[in-house]
């Protein structure tokens, strides 16, 4: 066999190694048989993904006084939070955190 024959025959059977590889991957990454866990319902709507630090902070902040399930949390003007939560006895009501971290119930 010479040189070209040896480097054609080599470049060949790289390309066909590269194809198999890239189906198999496509193979496995493609499909899932699993089945996806079903979300349960919410009492309060859908939760939101998007959090900051302060966020958070109030969010625990109102979980630690005994509330649950924490929406909407949204800055007030005067630097604390408000949003909507489950009550102990397990009634949305309006939680409100202060600047200074004091949480009220908003009626």
């Amino acid at each position: 066999m010479n040189r070209r024959s040896l480097l054609s025959f080599t470049l060949v059977a790289a390309t066909g190694l590269v194809a198999t590889a890239a189906l198999a991957q496509t193979a496995v990454t493609g499909g899932s048989s699993r089945p996806r866990p079903v979300p349960r319902a919410d009492a309060l709507g859908p939760r939101s993904t998007d959090s900051t630090v302060a966020e958070s902070v109030a969010r625990s902040q109102i979980e630690h006084d005994g509330y649950s399930g924490v929406r909407d949390l949204i800055r007030t003007s005067d630097g604390g939070w408000q949003g909507v939560a489950l009550s102990r006895e397990n009634k949305p009501v309006v939680v409100a955190v202060d600047a200074h971290g004091k949480l009220t119930e908003v009626r």
